[in-house]
């Protein structure tokens, strides 16, 4: 007697947006947290995620665990969830009540931040670079300039620091470059070239 069985179709969904169309990776920054959410055609099914290479237990909480239908990676502070410059592969596998067994794998590159540039704040129409001017009058140039990245455009978003470590952030921009008038006082502004 020959019986057929019915291998499970497994399929891994997530919600990372595209940057790079030519690859068939997903593309992450290595301080993202990632979710994934396990899809098929047969239920019950069992899940089991696994990461290979392994990433190390202490940088990262997986407050679902490894056997639930959604994998949840989030960084611990001040520490990465990926490496750059290595590809990740994560693999589910799917176990249905007959034992039936399917998988799917899903390449993770992780996007190397740019490097190399500088971010520096000067006074428009001062000599040198002033750092200095009066409030609410005087305009100030926020610019960064020779950043490297494979990933193109650049965007640069530029913000300024309030008490208590709060940021209010510009829309992101392929401009490397913005111009603030202050109010009184001293203040912290800061960009990420993204």
């Amino acid at each position: 007697t020959i019986l057929q069985e019915s291998i499970p179709t497994i399929g891994i969904s997530h919600s990372v947006e595209e940057r790079n169309s030519v690859s068939s990776f997903i593309r992450v920054n290595g301080l993202d947290r990632l979710m994934l959410s396990a899809t098929t055609d047969s239920n019950p099914t069992d899940f089991s995620w696994s990461i290979s290479p392994p990433i190390p237990s202490s940088d990262v909480t997986v407050p679902m665990g490894f056997t639930n239908a959604n994998l949840l990676l989030k960084a611990e502070r001040g520490s990465q969830i990926f490496v750059g410059d290595i590809v990740y592969t994560i693999t589910l596998t799917g176990t249905t009540r007959e034992n039936e067994v399917g998988t799917a794998s899903l390449q993770v590159e992780v996007n190397v931040p740019p490097e190399g540039g500088t971010c520096s704040l000067c006074k428009v129409g001062g000599e040198g670079c002033d750092r200095t001017g009066v409030a609410l009058i005087d305009t100030f140039l926020f610019a960064c300039s020779n950043w490297a990245d494979s990933d193109r455009p650049l965007m640069y978003r530029f913000g300024m620091v309030h008490s208590g470590n709060r940021i209010d952030w510009l829309n992101s921009l392929p401009l490397p470059d913005r111009e603030f008038v202050l109010p009184a006082g001293t203040i912290t502004l800061t960009a990420e070239v993204l």
